[in-house]
């Protein structure tokens, strides 16, 4: 299929004297707001908006005066002596315009410097803009031109909360030192200059709004009042979508002037791509062209047929579901209703979806982005349109047969412009509800996106209500389509219909799970100690005998916390010395991880019987099939994750899960959601089927909403930040992953790879230059990561402000490589719970 293109216009800056005013040390004024404009132009163009939302014409409008204004105050005779002192240092102008620049500054800088010195906000340039964009927009909504204003107030930093600063005091206010700074900024702005640079607006701009604007800027209380009493009235996220979506779009443009090459000829930047219809099945049917069919693969492909026949069907809805058991194929099946969906959306309106693919961890994005890489590559699809976006992650460097320079390859995996993105619950999230910089840049691509959460019951409930208000104010205005991806099917959206694609009426879903056989889920050791907790000794006692009695089956183990699963392993080592067995948990560092479980992997499928006991690390992206699994009580979602590493394939005799109850579940999990399992245990037999689980789900998550999602304080707050655009307060009380300052982060040397990694990331912080010194630290991170754990505070005996990062030269002290952080070694400290 062909690639939608950019089309950027070169632009060689001429040297006139009316346009000698500079944005940056190295261009003019007039070619970074042009190519802005032209920049944000064909961002905006290739988005799709509900018709509930403002009209393309509007937002055209107001994307063209942010890129014009929000760099207005930079025309400035203040401005241009402190960028024109950068730029002769830097030496990086035409000489024609270099000495134009030099001889401004020596007939003016003495003098402007001496203001400057006396009134520092004179050399500032956003409020400027801010106040002219606020007078040219006369005719629009009184908070949209409040938002326009804020918007080029915050374009150098996070977006605030919206007016009040906290304190009662307006964000817009000009305060004493403010209105004079004001005043002298429009006595020695270039006003012809300008207002040919910003030809393209059609609207001269003048100093005659100066009046009006200070005689109201200057007066905190009819500010509060123009703002304050439409703002409270506001019942949806409309004006705060549209505020993050504009400012996205001028962060994006200021940023591509900056990072992209903008004046080359080539066409090398595209907007997106349509996916051929065809390309996961034609993958498929490569796959699996010499396998043996069983009846699981008969009921794969029917999910996948009817799955795809329903997104079709059903294309103008916003909100899917595909609901199958593990093992089902929910992630080709997922990728194929995308692609659909973006050819069934390209149909009807021409416009390309970009699609994005959520996941709950990064430990799972690199196995789940190598199946569809292997899918694009056998359908041609051309390089570094597939791209994975996490703090791990190194960004693609080639799009198409073009090699990208570091700093376009940073702006577009950042920037979400790749046509297929693979990417976190966090990312996705605390982009929405963010306040930063950095992070909003990309929030303008979701706008008509394809977006697939998978395994989406990983959201914390406490947020359901929040996520389920803005994943529909989303699809009501900026064409948001989501796709929710599971076994089981958390009831987030309630406010909308969520469309189930295995069966809208879902008879065909609960057969897909009816249907199953593979494993029982086994209550009776719960039930005989009546839900207590069981002491390690009496309990490892059973499960030996277990292992006993079962020579020749695989057993995972799978413990709350590291204490009970070094002890069990310990154990295990002495009892069962001749039996493979290995440890798995997330204090092993990534580089002995990853080998040990493709150890685990082959001694499986060589039928060795092994033992493995793990922490939860096991049930996140580890595709392992063990013929028992023993699971330390949790709430029933985690469990299900466990069940999909026992007999996933049913090729074997019916596996167990089996439930027992170390009392550490309250040290790890929320205690309603641990409540609600046991309740939901308690009416269930000692046994339960796996047909039976589909209803037991649909209990748990009803449970759930009427519980902790319908009555969640947190999430009626962050709905209220939003409507009143509150985005710092709103960012600071959204957390997917809490925060631990309990922990600290060491690096391990654990060889000589190790030793030489290190070596090369404490030489970045040599480097000068930040972007350089970024784009080093960047490259190493990876490589850094894989030799690094956590470690509590309180064992690692550290005091005072936290480093990011330490470095442990003694790490045997601390580490062992079979079974990670060591639990009770009395020279370490070590403190496990």
């Amino acid at each position: 299929m062909p690639a939608y293109q950019y089309t950027i216009k070169p632009i060689y800056p001429e040297i006139l004297s009316s346009f000698e005013t500079i944005s940056h040390p190295d261009r003019l004024l007039k070619t970074h707001l042009d190519h802005c404009n032209q920049l944000s132009e064909t961002l905006l163009e290739n988005k799709q908006f509900s018709g509930s939302f403002f009209t393309f014409e509007q937002l055209n409008y107001w994307r063209k005066v942010l890129a014009y204004l929000h760099d207005m105050g930079k025309a400035t005779n203040y401005f241009q002596y402190k960028i024109g002192t950068v730029a002769l240092e830097k030496k990086e102008l035409p000489d024609e315009l270099y000495q134009s620049v030099e001889s401004f500054i020596h007939d003016h800088g003495n003098a402007l410097v001496k203001e400057i010195r006396e009134n520092d906000k004179l050399a500032n340039h956003a409020r400027f803009g801010a106040l002219f964009a606020y007078d040219l927009l006369k005719e629009e909504e009184l908070l949209v031109r409040f938002i326009m204003s804020n918007i080029i107030l915050a374009h150098h930093g996070n977006l605030p909360d919206f007016n009040a600063d906290g304190e009662g005091r307006s964000k817009f206010l000009l305060d004493e030192s403010g209105l004079a700074a004001f005043e002298k900024q429009i006595v020695h702005f270039r006003w012809e200059s300008f207002n040919q640079i910003a030809g393209a607006l059609n609207q001269p701009l003048s100093a005659n709004a100066q009046k009006e604007l200070t005689e109201l800027f200057t007066k905190q209380s009819k500010l509060n009042r123009l703002i304050d009493k439409p703002l409270s009235q506001q019942k949806d996220a409309k004006l705060f979508l549209l505020q993050h979506l504009l400012f996205s779009l001028v962060l994006s443009a200021d940023k591509g002037d900056m990072m992209l090459d903008l004046s080359a000829t080539s066409t090398k930047y595209l907007a997106n791509y349509l996916f051929e219809i065809d390309l996961v099945q034609n993958f498929k049917q490569s796959l699996f062209k010499d396998s043996i069919v069983k009846d699981i693969d008969i009921e794969r492909e029917s999910a996948f047929r009817d799955i795809a026949h329903n997104i079709v069907l059903h294309a103008q809805a916003h909100f899917f579901s595909i609901t199958l058991p593990t093992g089902l194929g929910k992630t080709f099946a997922a990728y194929h209703a995308a692609i659909l969906l973006q050819n069934s959306i390209h149909q009807s309106t021409g416009k390309v979806s970009r699609i994005i693919y959520c996941l709950p961890f990064t430990s799972v994005i690199d196995q789940n982005a190598a199946i569809f890489e292997k899918i694009a590559l056998l359908g041609n699809v051309p390089d570094g349109y597939v791209a994975k976006h996490h703090y791990l992650a190194n960004y693609p460097d080639a799009w198409d047969k073009y090699e990208l320079t570091d700093s376009e390859a940073e702006y577009l995996t950042e920037g979400w412009e790749h046509p297929f993105i693979i990417t976190t619950f966090v990312q996705l999230l605390e982009t929405i509800f963010s306040d930063r910089n950095r992070v909003l840049r990309k929030f303008h691509n979701m706008a008509g996106s394809i977006i697939i959460l998978d395994e989406v019951q990983n959201i914390p409930a406490k947020y359901h209500r929040a996520v389920d208000f803005i994943f529909s104010e989303m699809a009501e205005y900026l064409n948001v389509k989501f796709i929710f991806v599971t076994a089981t099917q958390p009831y987030l959206v309630n406010t909308k219909p969520v469309l189930e694609l295995t069966d809208p009426t879902q008879v065909k879903t609960r057969y897909y799970f009816e249907n199953r056989n593979r494993i029982n889920l086994d209550l009776s050791w719960l039930k005989k100690y009546s839900f207590k907790e069981q002491e390690f000794d009496v309990w490892y006692q059973h499960i030996k005998e277990f292992i006993e009695a079962h020579p020749d089956s695989s057993v995972l183990i799978i413990t709350n916390t590291i204490k009970w699963s070094q002890q069990l392993y310990e154990k295990l080592k002495c009892d069962f010395g001749q039996r493979k067995r290995f440890y798995l948990s997330g204090s092993i560092v990534p580089y002995d991880r990853a080998p040990r479980i493709a150890e685990i992997q082959t001694s499986l499928r060589n039928n060795e019987a092994p033992l493995l006991v793990s922490t939860q690390v096991v049930e996140a992206g580890v595709d392992i099939d063990f013929d028992y699994v023993w699971r330390d009580f949790a709430p029933l979602d985690s469990i299900n994750q466990s069940a999909g590493r026992c007999n996933r394939n049913g090729i074997k005799q019916t596996g167990s899960v089996i439930v027992f109850n170390s009392g550490k579940a309250k040290q790890v999990y929320d205690t309603v959601l641990t409540d609600i399992t046991k309740g939901i245990f308690m009416k269930m037999g000692d046994v339960v089927p796996e047909k039976a689980f589909y209803e037991m789900n649909q209990e748990y998550f009803r449970e759930i909403s009427n519980r902790i999602s319908d009555k969640s304080d947190i999430s009626s707050e962050l709905i209220k930040h939003i409507k009143k655009m509150e985005v710092r307060t709103l960012a600071s009380k959204f957390q997917l992953i809490p925060y631990r300052p309990d922990e600290v982060n060491i690096f391990m040397p654990i060889n000589d790879e190790a030793a030489q990694i290190w070596q090369k990331y404490t030489a970045t912080f040599a480097i000068e230059e930040r972007f350089e010194r970024k784009k080093a630290m960047k490259k190493i991170q990876p490589m850094l990561t894989k030799f690094i754990t956590k470690i509590a505070k309180s064992q690692y005996n550290v005091s005072g402000d936290i480093k990011p990062l330490y470095y442990e030269p003694n790490w045997e002290l601390y580490y062992d490589r079979e079974m990670g952080v060591m639990k009770n070694n009395p020279e370490s400290k070590t403190v496990f719970i």
